[in-house]
């Protein structure tokens, strides 16, 4: 389980080519307190290049949301699919956004977690798609 400890934490991915993985993360404040993200919504987006800036996210390759898993205590879940990751293999760019919602102040995006997200050759494809 990775913990993120700093903003933003460098974590780099490589999966095989039309996998199906999940991946659970822990995210804490500097100190090591959990980061209370039960009302939070947290974004995971992989792009072809860094510093692409398309406000839209309208270039993602995958744009998935990470589902909250226990709030208080700061854990969520990456669920990638085989069609998610059925992408060229090739080295990409991913970044990991927390976006949460105050009553009293406004809405904060923070940058967790940044990282190459690397999509390796797979022998073969014939099982992408079997549910």
């Amino acid at each position: 389980m990775a913990s993120i400890t700093i903003t933003p934490a460098v974590i780099d991915i490589s999966l095989p080519m039309g996998i199906t993985k999940s991946i659970d993360y822990v995210f804490k404040k500097i100190n090591g307190t959990p980061i209370d993200i039960t009302t939070a919504t947290i974004l995971f987006t992989v792009k072809d290049v860094a510093s692409d800036q398309n406000p839209t996210d309208g270039s993602a390759l995958i744009a998935k949301e990470l589902a909250i898993t226990g709030g208080t205590s700061g854990m969520a879940q990456l669920f990638l699919t085989q069609v998610n990751t059925f992408i060229p293999a090739r080295e990409y760019f991913y970044d990991i956004k927390i976006v949460q919602p105050y009553a009293t102040a406004p809405t904060t995006v923070d940058l967790a977690v940044i990282g190459s997200f690397t999509i390796t050759d797979a022998s073969t494809n014939r099982v992408v798609g079997i549910a």
